[in-house]
């Protein structure tokens, strides 16, 4: 009965998480600009991880992780490759193949996995490719959407990790600032972002 409620538990939380990637400008951008948890630099992230032990969180696809990230850097990705075998997932990679991208979905055991990680009280700073903001900006007046910013609202709302931050301009701005990378292509992601829009 205990693993039935404990299931059932994880399945609601996956659910919420869900519904979070899809209610950015209803739910999402408005708690995080209410809330308003920290979004820090580059420099004061790579800081906080060799001062005081802060775990640097990048939920990117694992793949993406393996080729190049942040030194120090963990990863829990919040999205994953479609892995169902129904006719909607089918033909979900199908027609992701077809453009030449690899289909994600969201990812039911990052909540789960970052708990096996990260104790509820450390300082976590999530990041990903791009950073995103919550705030509005001249370009994007509903804020900018991002993977990291997405987790850092699960993170804080449905995971009760108080001290979760965000890293303002993501990994691209960490290699744009020449801060220690490792991976197993760090050229050819340089060259990709470079060519990419911010």
């Amino acid at each position: 009965m205990r693993f039935r409620t404990l299931r059932g538990h994880e399945k609601t939380r996956h659910a919420r998480v869900q519904a979070t990637e899809k209610s950015w400008g209803r739910e999402v951008r408005p708690y995080l600009a209410e809330r308003g948890p920290k979004q820090v630099l580059v420099e004061e992230a790579l800081q906080m991880t060799r001062e005081d032990g802060t775990v640097l969180l990048d939920v990117r696809l694992e793949n993406d992780f393996e080729q190049v990230h942040a030194a120090g850097a963990i990863n829990v990705p919040l999205f994953r490759p479609i892995q169902g075998t129904d006719a909607s997932s089918l033909l979900k990679r199908f027609v992701y193949a077809v453009n030449g991208v690899q289909g994600s979905e969201e990812n039911p055991e990052f909540l789960s996995k970052v708990e096996n990680l990260v104790q509820k009280n450390q300082n976590v700073l999530v990041m990903c490719d791009a950073g995103g903001a919550y705030l509005p900006t001249p370009s994007f007046m509903d804020g900018k959407k991002s993977r990291s910013l997405v987790a850092v609202y699960a993170l804080l709302k449905l995971g009760g990790y108080e001290n979760a931050m965000h890293v303002f301009g993501g990994l691209r701005e960490w290699a744009s600032r020449d801060l220690p990378l490792e991976g197993s292509n760090i050229a050819a992601w340089k060259d990709k972002a470079g060519a990419l829009p911010p």
